[in-house]
């Protein structure tokens, strides 16, 4: 009998439902977040057992740590601008693409948040810039290998579980598939994310939603060629309910908690994302208005692809220290609080994303204060 990892363990990588050769997975949302998880259909199940053997938890691959780490952005301003931290994703997608490669990136297609194929430079724009919500794989790793075999160069940029996933669907490793993960905090749903959407846009068409404009980061629905709905990240942080939540670690699946690859040591060829805990006297230095991206090269390919980049982005070598330091991700998973349990509580019970975050700060804010008044 085919038996997949624990549900509260799953990561959600889609990778037993890509190598299923009769599709006989689902990916069906099943918790009371709408995280989706794998369901096996038994009639058409032919027991081949290769879902449990693609499964990264079942099977973990082996992770290394980083010999060096990069403070790093991009030296086209618009890149910059336009993308999350440093650009660095972006660069990456252009030069691989400008090589007649093809790249596997997360975009927004509606409300609807998936990994899709690029092969066209005009394209990359699509894949700008982080998404706060998991991604749909679908048959992505099933794409990427046919390239692979067919000898065409790859990259893939995803979170560490879907590298994971990959790595394990591939079985071997191919020299011209880059893969790169992103420093992961948790991901909520598309469940979650689609019913916020919904909420705000109402009878309107969503064409795009987008997370960084050239005005910073921000949650930006556009119906048509125009913005309906605009909330900014840091400076509005408490006006949208999606990414209050997502900020508190309330809304992140199940198994981020517990995730195996927050750690130092990584899964990838390259891992990217904000460089917090950057010695600030660095970006007073270089005059950097925009953000900074750390680059962990964790391979031979992951350290070549940075000196094939070297005209392309400013490199400023840093302790790989001050990187693991400054970021949590690299240390441990995020923390399941005692707020993000009152809050997960009351979403069990069948109540909206704002009535259950109102609910866990109207319970939390009295019992802090009476944890204060105690300790006085």
């Amino acid at each position: 009998m085919i038996k997949l990892c624990q549900e509260n363990l799953c990561t959600g990588c889609w990778g037993c439902y890509d190598v299923c050769p009769k599709d006989a997975i689902s990916m069906v949302p099943r918790s009371p977040m709408g995280d989706r998880h794998p369901v096996i259909d038994r009639k058409k199940c032919i027991e081949c057992h290769l879902c449990e053997n693609v499964c990264p938890i079942l099977n973990p691959p082996k992770c290394k740590s980083p010999e060096n780490s990069f403070a790093s952005w991009a030296n086209n301003s618009q890149i910059h601008i336009k993308s999350a931290s440093g650009g660095i994703g972006s660069v990456l997608a252009k030069h691989f693409l400008n090589q007649g490669g093809v790249v596997y990136g997360c975009t927004s297609e509606g409300a609807e948040i998936r990994h899709i194929r690029i092969a066209d430079l005009d394209e990359y724009v699509r894949i700008q810039g982080s998404k706060y919500v998991q991604s749909s794989i679908g048959k992505i790793y099933c794409q990427i290998k046919q390239d692979l075999i067919a000898g065409r160069r790859v990259l893939f940029i995803g979170t560490p579980c879907q590298v994971a996933a990959l790595r394990k669907y591939l079985k071997k490793d191919y020299e011209q598939l880059l893969m790169v993960d992103l420093i992961c905090h948790g991901v909520p749903s598309q469940y979650l994310f689609e019913s916020h959407i919904r909420h705000i846009a109402g009878n309107k068409p969503v064409t795009t939603v987008k997370f960084r404009s050239e005005d910073g980061f921000c949650l930006n629905i556009i119906s048509g060629s125009q913005s309906i709905y605009k909330n900014y990240v840091w400076k509005d942080r408490y006006t949208d309910v999606y990414f209050t939540a997502f900020l508190k670690s309330y809304t992140f699946r199940e198994s981020c908690y517990t995730c195996p690859y927050a750690k130092s040591e990584r899964v990838s060829d390259i891992t990217i994302g904000d460089f917090w805990g950057l010695d600030k006297d660095i970006i007073k230095n270089y005059d950097i208005k925009d953000g900074v991206s750390v680059i962990l090269p964790i391979t031979p390919k992951g350290n070549g692809i940075i000196e094939e980049l070297n005209s392309e982005i400013s490199l400023v070598a840093r302790p790989v220290e001050e990187a693991i330091t400054g970021n949590s991700q690299l240390r441990h998973p995020s923390r399941k609080s005692f707020g993000c349990k009152i809050f997960r509580f009351f979403m069990s019970k069948g109540l909206s994303l704002k009535q259950s975050l109102y609910l866990s700060d109207s319970l939390l804010i009295p019992a802090y204060k009476l944890y204060d008044r105690i300790k006085k």
